[in-house]
């Protein structure tokens, strides 16, 4: 269980912010080719795994800490795991949204 303190979610509430894109994907057919890659032994999408893992435990450690900045970095690199196990995980409409937020975090 995550135990943070209030300082670390009033943190969180005034740097976090939710979108609603509109934009709907099926994520069957997007989990289905991650485990045929990872089934079928693809070294970089076990590591990915690996890494997802590590990045869960270093993104609790951040957030009880309420280390705002780790935490945002963690966030960060599991997106860029979650795209690189799924090119198709980002619709366009939604990487051009992240693009236009990157200098604000």
């Amino acid at each position: 269980m995550l135990h943070t303190n209030a300082t670390a979610r009033v943190a969180l509430d005034a740097h976090l912010v939710l979108a609603f894109t509109g934009k709907t994907r099926l994520a069957r057919g997007l989990l289905e080719g991650v485990l045929r890659r990872w089934h079928g032994g693809s070294e970089e999408v076990v590591a990915a795994l690996d890494e997802l893992v590590v990045g869960a435990h270093a993104m609790a450690a951040a957030l009880e800490a309420a280390d705002i900045a780790r935490a945002g970095a963690c966030l960060d690199r599991y997106w860029q795991l979650k795209r690189l196990l799924c090119l198709d995980a980002e619709p366009p409409a939604v990487s051009r949204m992240l693009a236009r937020a990157r200098p604000y975090v």
